[in-house]
């Protein structure tokens, strides 16, 4: 299911679904946002498939780190792809993000696009 609007994700079914796409490119992605991101992620204990594009927002570190929280939680993903280009991180938000991504240890397809940075 394609979602455009981190809300509507949000107050989707999350314990049913089992294939989401993000479309959150230049939505201005904040601290309570990615709060939300990463609690929904972590209910979401059937989620298979994942793809989140989260480029050409503000996100740093900090905004990097919260969400990997939530995506170490799906246990059951089998297929990851996260777009997170033209954003403003560094060594400390990737490190995190690839920590949560080994605990996915189902994932057998993995795409992981960080394109430029923008800082």
């Amino acid at each position: 299911m394609k979602f455009s609007e981190l809300e509507q994700f949000i107050k989707s079914d999350l314990g049913s679904n089992k294939e989401v796409e993000l479309a959150l490119s230049s939505k201005n992605i904040g601290n309570s946002e990615i709060n939300k991101l990463s609690s929904s992620l972590a209910n979401s204990k059937v989620l298979l498939e994942l793809t989140i594009d989260m480029s050409s927002n503000s996100i740093d570190n900090n905004h990097l780190i919260e969400p990997s929280q939530g995506l170490a939680q799906c246990k059951s993903l089998l297929k990851l792809v996260i777009d997170i280009g033209e954003n403003c991180f560094g060594q400390k938000g990737l490190f995190g993000l690839i920590q949560s991504i080994q605990s996915c240890y189902n994932i057998n397809k993995l795409s992981l696009d960080l394109g430029q940075q923008h800082c």
